[in-house]
Formats: structure tokens, sequence, C-alpha cells
């Protein structure tokens, strides 16, 4: 609730949140030893528009443990969210060298270096993330896309491919293959992904748009 508008609610019902929030920021001072008391306050500090605060809570957790994951993540998200890129880089690359677990970490940087127009790099540090944690299935998929955007269709469709061997029933990695099929023409192929996605609820519609178009491909010749 803490990120709710508060032109939505009434006087009374904004002070019962601001004493719900503070109340619940209280109770995490109870356990201040602990990073995930300060994480837990940030993200709240984030919802309620306070980036300063969120930044110090994320920080402190930082100190106590540098190789809490969840700190450094939602402070480069924190940065993110203000424009300030630079400085969530620097945050992710600092966490890279701290953590246990860096997939989650590398997949973040991948989206930032993405968004700065790094797209090189973007690919690699996405690769990285998806080579190391091949159980997350959105990974898999964002490291597709990325290299299809890079106009690497063919390493694309091995990812969507061999994610699909982990998981089967992904409906973002089916689409995304059967439209990739679809974009380069190869129609036989985007029938059986379409196929494999139409299958797959709330996805039937998509799937039977992309059926038509592969139909409609075939009758004007395309293989």
């Amino acid at each position: 609730m803490a990120g709710t508008s508060r032109e939505r609610l009434s006087p009374e019902q904004q002070a019962a949140l601001d004493r719900a929030i503070e109340e619940y920021l209280a109770i995490q001072t109870f356990d201040a030893d602990h990073p995930t008391t300060h994480v837990n306050a940030g993200l709240v500090e984030a919802a309620r528009g306070r980036p300063e605060a969120a930044e110090a809570a994320y920080r402190e957790a930082i100190d106590l443990d540098q190789e809490w994951l969840p700190a450094y993540v939602n402070l480069a998200d924190l940065y993110r969210a203000q424009g300030r890129d630079g400085e969530a880089e620097t945050v992710l690359h600092q966490a890279l060298g701290e953590v246990v677990e860096t997939a989650p970490v590398r997949h973040a940087l991948g989206l930032l270096l993405v968004r700065t127009g790094r797209l090189d790099e973007a690919v690699e540090q996405l690769r990285l993330a998806a080579e190391a944690a091949p159980d997350q299935a959105r990974f898999v998929y964002v490291y597709g896309v990325a290299l299809s955007g890079a106009d690497r269709s063919d390493e694309a469709i091995s990812v969507f491919e061999e994610g699909l061997l982990t998981h089967p029933r992904d409906r973002e990695l089916l689409f995304a293959l059967a439209v990739l099929y679809r974009d380069l023409g190869d129609v036989n192929n985007g029938r059986r992904v379409a196929l494999r996605l139409k299958t797959i609820e709330p996805m039937r519609e998509r799937a039977d748009v992309l059926l038509a178009e592969l139909d409609a491909m075939e009758r004007g010749g395309t293989r």
C-alpha cells in the first residue's frame, strides 16, 4: 500500500496508511543488525516516493553484509528509476565482486547496458546470466531477445530452442521463438512452435493470429 496514490485516499485513509507505514518501519528496527530489515525499509521508502531514505536503507544493508544480493539489486533499480544509470552500473559491478549468486546481477547489468545502447556488452552479460541460471526462464528469454535485436537470429533460435527443453511450456519463450521464425519466413518451424503456444492459456488468441499470418505467408509462396 505504500505506493498508493494519496490523491485516491481520503484524509482519514491517508492518516491510517501513514500510521501503518511508520509502525512497519518501527518494527524493522527490532532486527536492525540484519540486512533484510533495511532492504524491507528501503522498498517501503522507495514506494512512497522517498528515494534518499531508500538509498540510505540499501546502503546500510550493504554495510551490514557485503554479500547481500537484494541490497545491490534494489539500490541499482532505485538509481535506474532516477535516471542515474552510471551509479547503477557502479553498484552492479561492485556486487559482482562481492555476492555469490551473480546471475541476477549480470541480468540487471545486461538490461542496463541495453538501455544505454551498449548492445554487445549487454549480450555478453545476459549470456553469462542465462548460462549461470538456466532454471530462470526469464533470463533465457531476455538473452534470446537481445541476440535477436543484435541481428544474431541463428543464435537466438538456438537459445530459445534449448531453453524450451528445460521450460517446455514457457509462453514467453514460445511466443518469441514463433515470432522469430515468422519474421525469418520459416513457416514450418513457426507453425510448429505456434501450435505448442496455442495449448497454453491465455496465449490461444495470439497463437491463432500467428498461425493465420503463417498460413498467409505459405499461400504467398514463402517457405
